[in-house]
């Protein structure tokens, strides 16, 4: 069994999720640019071993993202591009491993951007205390955590902006619920990626900030469920940032529903 974390819609700088931290979140490559790091710390309490490889994921209209079929053909793969080092690593408790990697252009490669993610699963190993009996048949409960990082490299092109449309506050089932659509300012085959900040009229200080927002196709429809408490007798407005070349880009009030 595996279970896979996304580096997608964070909060903060960095991410840890099974005893993992990753740092950048997202790692952008170009001609210009052709290497770059990632540091993996392991906050564990016992010595652990890493696999290290590359995966891709297809993104919905929903936002969610989806792993692609091994056999399937992807245009905008750079998984046959980047070269990493090292592939497998054992941490200590506390320990950080800087894992660097190269994008490196192949042939007659068209201009555009291409993406993959760098992904760190843990290969845990069953020992007697996670060992189960049912009916006689002895099993083994191994569940490998991993995080998956997206890794960038553009050629022949620059970095996209996107534009927001329809945001609204809402309440389902209970909870506030903020939603949107994002698009692409221009046809352009790169991702966008954006911060989302909600401010309340005359107040200097974001109620709420969404950040790690990627849109790798067209047009995306995203919902984020709010903690922050709003009500309906104020005005709100919501900001978008180009979050690479931190810019801001639209500012625009945010109905309720």
């Amino acid at each position: 069994m595996q279970k896979i974390l996304l580096i997608f819609t964070l909060i903060f700088s960095f991410h840890a999720f099974a005893n993992i931290i990753v740092f950048p979140t997202r790692l952008v490559l170009n001609q210009k640019r052709p290497i770059g790091k990632l540091s993996l710390k392991y906050v564990g309490t016992t010595k652990m071993k890493f696999r290290i490889g590359t995966l891709y994921y297809k993104q919905l209209t929903n936002g969610k993202l989806i792993q692609a079929a091994p056999k399937e053909k992807i245009q905008d793969s750079a998984s046959n591009l980047l070269t990493f080092s090292p592939r497998f690593v054992t941490l200590e408790p506390g320990e950080t491993q800087v894992v660097r990697i190269m994008a490196r252009r192949k042939g007659q490669l068209p201009k555009g951007e291409y993406r993959a993610h760098i992904h760190f699963e843990s290969m845990k190993q069953a020992n007697q205390d996670e060992k189960k009996t049912s009916k006689g048949i002895e099993t083994n409960l191994v569940i490998n955590m991993g995080v998956a990082v997206p890794v960038i490299y553009r050629y022949g092109t620059k970095s996209q902006k996107a534009i927001i449309e329809n945001p609204k506050l809402q309440t389902i089932a209970g909870k506030k619920v903020v939603s949107f659509r994002l698009k692409k300012e221009t046809n352009s085959k790169g991702a966008t990626y954006s911060k989302i900040e909600i401010y309340e009229e005359n107040v200097n200080e974001p109620i709420s900030i969404i950040k790690g927002i990627s849109t790798y196709i067209d047009n995306v429809d995203f919902q984020f469920q709010l903690k922050e408490k709003f009500f309906k007798s104020k005005k709100y407005t919501i900001q978008l940032w180009d979050e690479e070349n931190n810019q801001l880009t639209h500012k625009i009030p945010l109905k309720h529903l």
